[in-house]
């Protein structure tokens, strides 16, 4: 991962083309309104690479929390190369994404509601991780979901609405709270 790979991976996150809906996080970051909008060219976002491992990022007015924003995940970094030898393929399906974490995602496409995660040979740390590997599961249904759970069917699941309310007082409870 270099700091091209973050200014690749913004540049597509702000472009008027992007598909994931979330052009308005950058939106503090210079001329991303301006590119969002088709008014200015991807080349022009205030984000730049400076050398292989600094990022250098203008923003248009202060902003405290800025640095708190970068556990979004349309802030983390692209593969530049891959994002080239793929184009429009690339993050469709796990076989045309890289992953440079803990865990790599296999048997995924855009459409799936199941997949599978396993531990990343290329992880620097990897003899540190215990685990092997991760199932995940879309369960569209919060009541669904906590009757899983509660069955032993899920390990996690997140829960809103009446369900959430009627377990405020549920050990297995736990309240996730917003970034600062």
């Amino acid at each position: 991962m270099t700091a091209k790979d973050f200014v690749t991976a913004w540049r597509k996150g702000v472009s008027p083309k992007a598909m994931s809906g979330y052009n308005y996080i950058f939106s503090n970051i210079k001329n991303a309104d301006q590119i969002s909008q088709g008014k200015k060219a991807v080349s022009s976002l205030g984000v730049k690479a400076v050398g292989k491992y600094k990022l250098v990022v203008q923003l248009e007015n202060p902003e405290p929390t800025f640095i708190d924003n970068m556990v979004i995940p349309a802030f983390y970094p692209q593969n530049t190369r891959l994002v080239k030898k793929y184009g429009a393929k690339y993050g469709t399906a796990a076989k045309y994404t890289a992953f440079d974490g803990v865990f790599k995602v296999t048997k995924w496409t855009n459409t799936s509601e199941k997949w599978t995660a396993v531990k990343n040979p290329y992880y620097y740390a990897k003899s540190a991780v215990k685990l092997q590997k991760l199932n995940y599961q879309v369960v569209k249904d919060s009541n669904t979901a906590h009757q899983l759970f509660q069955q032993g069917s899920l390990d996690d699941a997140v829960v809103s609405g009446t369900t959430a309310q009627g377990l405020q007082n549920n050990k297995n409870l736990y309240h996730l709270l917003p970034v600062r």
